[in-house]
């Protein structure tokens, strides 16, 4: 009939269902000159499955899906034997034939009698056939499967004639089948085989329900019995026109081991989703993302590891999105890429199929998008072992991965070997292998074990760039850095000045030591200068050898909301990073809500810029703190400041006191309490004193202030929350021109009051002393104010370099005629002087006035401006009349509270008198959480619930100084410049651990210079071989990689062969080393032994 076939046949290499299927592609192009009316396609497959002499046949016409399965348990004519064919025994497959694309038949449209095209009442236009040999067409439509018919081999069993195989010279039968009917032209009709003669009961498709739904038709419920068949999907009739070409596409799905007999498809009918899934994706599989290249800095026993994705990587900026086949297209079914996962392998040979064998492959760091995804499990099925054949599924889970869910990290310094057997540390010149993956996550709905419904696969591996362009490990090797002296290391940081914002993403912030000065002041702008490496911005060196010193400047914009609840960026705030040196933008519009580390390619440094987690926010871990020191300006002198800890504890290592645990137990918002133990743990977040009453306890002390701190505290108030944590420094000091005016609070509270033990003026708990105002000098100031002192030192927030309001409280019942019970009878409780005693109780004395513990001088840090405490006073203090503040004044004063700490005076080193100024040893206290970035945040306290801010958004200026490596230029450098370079092994004893067989024999010179003439000679000074060596670094590959070439090797190795390719024999030979841009020479001595030759393994 001239037609011309061109067939291609194609499978892939996964782990998934697609790996078990195969895919064939038929072009078939119409090479004759007249139509062909009444054609018919058809898919003739003799699938033989396992023995070809027991195999039943379904389909599912919806699908278009022809199934082979067995007739019962055992695949075999005779148990599991099938006259020389192998078979499956008792593991039994289903193989499925999908007939993804049929052939395209010519259709014209109804027209009227002016040539329009007519349209039915839905607005369609109605299709017809067009009259054979016209060559009308007004489009193509693609049929499907218009049938399903089998044929039966004769010489098994004893089938109908009918139902045979056609024979030659009677190809009515083959057009017969693909008609949809019988050899003979009997019609298919329901039930039993489907030849049922004489039944008007005709059917285009046999067996086309499930195998294991008794009440369906399928050859197992109609109990057929055993045969060898052959199936044909078919699609016609169709118009077939000269010229025309038509492509049939089937798919064969294997899915094995399924139970049987009359087995469940639902395995089969998933598997095949997945091929379809993938011929309406184009057959472009789910690769998952390309692993990024490896770039490596190689230096003295340590590697530095740089990731990168090139422009043709389809995960370039980490933007890798692709469809999971297996997923409902009515759902997120977009794998999105979450991490990368980087291996240190025990040799060069290890494959990416291998990393999962711990004595081949070890992980050594994995990172992952910052989005609340930690463990991810795969989940495998497996047949039930109590009821194989009826028994549900057994899913077990497997874990995939553990992510840091801490955002992109891309840079990685490597020194430790993860296979060494006792010291781990890196060996200059040892080869060392590494591999870099890439995966996605997607989980459109959590998987169902009860109904296998769901994400099976949410952790996706990447399949692409593994091992970089030529497809294997990355071998890198540590060496000196010989000529060229290195003035940075690996995550030095800069040195960072804030100009305007406010923001901490999990640094230690460090001032610099001139700032503190400046900032009492009151002509400091607001600039702060930090330590290097100690400011709000995550840069750092990554390569020391091409770092390049420079200036650069990080603005951070986005619409600020100032919801009290938010009080933060948007998602959509971006950032810009500009050399300020040339102005140029280096990197823009960065999404501040992503956490990636960006290497800046050729710079030799790398940024991080993301908003971390506020204080309370995981629950885990820190919870958002980032740290705590305790700095005496005399590292040597007394150590002055001790405080109740949580728990109660007085002293490091003692036992806790219940009746002083003033940390919430168990508190949702920090339930270990992590916030509370920043360092020594002496200041701990006002949010997390206690208040309620303890019927377990009925008396304690704590910092609270009680009565108001319910609503300071209530999640539906926005007073006061942990996001409220500054970071700031609080110094005590003996000088006195720095010491902060301040208010004193009453600590003495209910029980105290209660139990007639009466306060100063009556004052209340919280409530500011009602005593005259005192002086520096302890001196009334006579100004008619109550409750004034100063707090000997003051607190800076070191985000936004504001001095802050600090002030403390005393238990004035510790005064009067209760001194008699006070160490020294000093009134250390009424004096308005902060200066807290070590007496923990007076003996014989009832409770709670024989609890003394100092006096209860309680520290208050605010994140409220100093103002000398004028706005706090006025909230606390008690009005003319003599009656106290209000509960709403209480509550405004309260939560501008951040940080409180419950001191003791040490009996070992005591505090000075006050004319002495107190502080024997000045002390600085750095607290320290993360912060997102944002404007500079204020507390208005007549607007404690609102979001106030500066109004400016955060911009930082940075700098590297000093950092950039140098070459030996002068004379007195380049002295002795040969003196590192060696031979090892030396001695040489048949041996090498370079050696990669028994055949190698290798001996390293290293630490050549890369211009140098190294000459060997043997001990009678005869020549045996010369290595003129000239190197340069290669240019790498690629538009993205962090350096544009790679480092000299500084190795050269020697076969111990002669000029002449010949083994050298055993004994002393002199090595010479001439480095003229040096202008060294050297001369090292070298004994090997050869070892005799191997032949085993040839």
């Amino acid at each position: 009939i001239q037609m011309e076939v061109q067939v291609q046949s194609f499978a892939y290499s996964t782990n998934d269902e697609i790996n078990d299927m195969t895919f064939y592609r038929y072009k078939l192009i119409n090479k004759a000159s007249e139509d062909l009316v009444d054609c018919y396609f058809s898919m003739w497959i003799d699938p033989d499955l396992g023995c070809y002499q027991d195999d039943f046949v379904g389909c599912d016409v919806p699908r278009s899906l022809a199934y082979v399965y067995n007739q019962d348990a055992v695949d075999g004519s005779s148990g599991t034997s099938c006259e020389g064919t192998n078979t499956y025994g008792t593991e039994v497959p289903i193989l499925g034939m999908d007939y993804f694309r049929g052939p395209l038949g010519p259709k014209v449209f109804k027209r009227d009698l002016n040539g329009g095209i007519i349209l039915d009442e839905n607005g369609n236009k109605i299709l017809l056939e067009p009259e054979p040999f016209s060559g009308q067409q007004d489009t193509l439509v693609e049929l499907g499967m218009t049938s399903f018919t089998y044929a039966e081999n004769g010489g098994i069993g004893s089938p109908p004639p009918a139902t045979q195989d056609p024979q030659r010279g009677r190809e009515t039968g083959f057009y017969n089948y693909i008609r949809g009917l019988w050899a003979d032209g009997t019609p298919v009709t329901f039930g039993g085989s489907g030849y049922n003669p004489g039944s008007t009961d005709s059917i285009r498709y046999v067996f086309p329900d499930e195998p294991n739904k008794s009440t369906g038709w399928s050859m197992c419920t109609a109990e057929l019995p055993f045969g060898d068949r052959r199936t044909m999907q078919a699609t016609g009739p169709l118009l077939l026109q000269p010229g025309a070409t038509n492509e049939l596409i089937l798919g064969v799905v294997f899915v094995p081991d399924l139970d049987y007999p009359c087995p469940d498809i639902t395995r089969l009918r998933f598997a095949d989703d997945i091929a379809q899934a993938l011929f309406d994706n184009c057959f472009d599989i789910t690769d998952g993302p390309d692993a990024p290249d490896i770039t490596a800095i190689e230096l003295d026993k340590e590697l530095i590891i740089l990731l990168s994705n090139e422009a043709t990587s389809n995960n370039l900026n980490e933007s890798y999105e692709e469809k999971d086949l297996q997923a409902p297209n009515d759902v997120d079914n977009t794998y999105k890429f979450e991490g990368y996962r980087l291996y240190q392998l025990a040799n060069a040979s290890v494959t990416a199929q291998e990393l999962g064998d711990i004595s081949k492959a070890r992980q050594i760091a994995q990172v992952d998008v910052k989005n609340g995804v930690r463990e991810i499990y795969n989940w495998k099925g497996e047949p039930n072992p109590l009821d194989p054949i009826f028994g549900p599924t057994i899913w077990t889970p497997t874990k995939e991965v553990t992510g840091e869910d801490k955002g992109i990290r891309t840079t990685f310094r490597i020194t430790e070997d993860q296979f060494a057997l006792s010291d781990r540390r890196l060996i200059n010149h040892n080869q060392y292998h590494f591999l870099v993956l890439a995966y996605a996550y997607n989980n459109w709905q959590k998987f169902d074990i009860i109904s296998g419904t769901g994400q099976r696969r949410p952790y996706l591996e990447g399949r692409g760039n593994v091992g970089g362009p030529n497809k294997k490990a990355y071998t890198l090797v540590p060496r000196p850095i010989v000529y060229e002296e290195l003035h940075s290391a690996y995550d030095d940081g800069p040195q960072v000045t804030r100009i305007s914002g406010e923001g901490n993403p999990g640094k230690f912030l460090d001032m610099d030591e001139t700032m503190y000065e400046l900032i009492l002041s009151k002509t400091h702008s607001g600039k702060i200068l930090y330590k290097n490496g100690a400011g709000p911005i995550d840069a750092k060196v990554v390569d020391p050898l091409r770092m390049k010193d420079g200036k650069y400047r990080l603005e951070i914009t986005g619409n600020f909301n100032y919801n009290r609840a938010s009080c933060s960026f948007d998602a959509g705030a971006v950032w810009k990073l500009t050399d300020i040196t040339n102005n140029k933008v280096l990197l823009q519009d960065r999404p501040l809500a992503y956490i990636k580390e960006y290497i800046i390619n050729n710079l030799g440094f790398s940024i991080t810029v993301g908003n971390s987690d506020d204080p309370g926010v995981s629950k885990t871990g820190t919870n958002g703190g980032v740290g705590a020191t305790y700095d005496y300006k005399n590292a040597a002198g007394p150590k002055w400041f001790n405080a109740i800890t949580d728990g109660g504890v007085i002293q490091a290592g003692a036992d806790g006191v219940r009746e002083i645990d003033f940390v919430k137990d168990a508190f949702a918002a920090d339930p270990n309490a992590a916030l509370s133990r920043l360092g020594l743990g002496y200041f701990v977040p006002f949010y997390s004193t206690k208040f309620e009453v303890d019927v377990d306890v009925p008396f304690y002390l704590s910092p609270a202030a009680r009565d108001i701190m319910a609503t300071v505290t209530s999640n539906s108030n926005n007073l006061l929350r942990y996001r409220d944590l500054n970071n700031v420094d609080i110094v005590f000091t003996s000088d006195k021109t720095k010491w902060s005016k301040c208010v004193v609070v009453e600590t003495a509270f209910s029980d105290y009051i209660n139990g007639g033990f009466a306060t100063i003026g009556n004052s209340k708990n919280f409530e500011v002393r009602w005593s005259p105002s005192i002086d520096q000098n302890g001196n009334p100031t006579n100004d008619g104010t109550f409750g004034f002192s100063y707090f000997p030192g003051y607190a800076i927030d070191v985000e936004t370099g504001k001095r802050l309001n600090i002030f403390f409280g005393e238990n004035s019942v510790y005064s009067g005629d209760n001194t008699s019970i006070l160490d020294g009878n000093n009134p250390i409780g009424g004096d308005l002087i902060f200066n807290p005693s070590s007496q923990l109780v007076a003996e014989g004395v009832q409770v709670p006035l024989g609890i003394v513990l100092g006096g209860q001088h309680y520290i208050y840090v605010t994140r409220q401006e100093y103002d000398e405490c004028k706005t706090i006073n006025d909230k606390l203090k008690k009005t003319a009349s003599g009656a106290g503040p209000s509960t709403i004044n209480k509550t405004k004063a309260a939560a501008a509270v951040t940080w409180v700490s419950f001191p003791l005076g040490v009996a070992s080193a005591p505090m000075l008198s006050l004319d002495k100024g107190l502080i024997p040893n000045d002390l600085t206290v750095k607290l320290r959480v993360n912060n997102p970035y944002g404007e500079s945040r204020k507390y208005n306290i007549d607007k404690e619930r609102d979001c106030e801010t500066d109004g400016d958004e955060p911009v930082y200026e940075f700098e590297f100084r000093n950092t950039q490596s140098q070459q030996l230029v002068t004379q007195e450098e380049y002295i002795g410049a040969l003196a590192n370079v060696n031979v090892v092994p030396n001695p040489y004893y048949a041996y090498s651990a370079y050696e990669t067989s028994q055949f190698t024999s290798v001996v390293k010179i290293t630490n050549l210079p890369s211009k140098a003439t190294v000459t060997i000679y043997n001990i009678d000074g005869s020549f045996i071989r010369q290595y003129n060596r000239d190197e340069r670094g290669a240019i790498l590959s690629g538009t993205n990689r962090p350096t544009s070439t790679t480092q000299v090797y500084p190795d050269l190795e020697w076969d111990m062969k002669n000029f002449k390719d010949i083994p050298v024999a055993s004994g002393v030979y002199l090595i010479h080393i001439s480095a003229p841009d040096y202008n060294e020479e050297r001369t090292i001595k070298w004994f090997g032994i050869g070892r005799k030759f191997d032949p085993s393994g040839l």
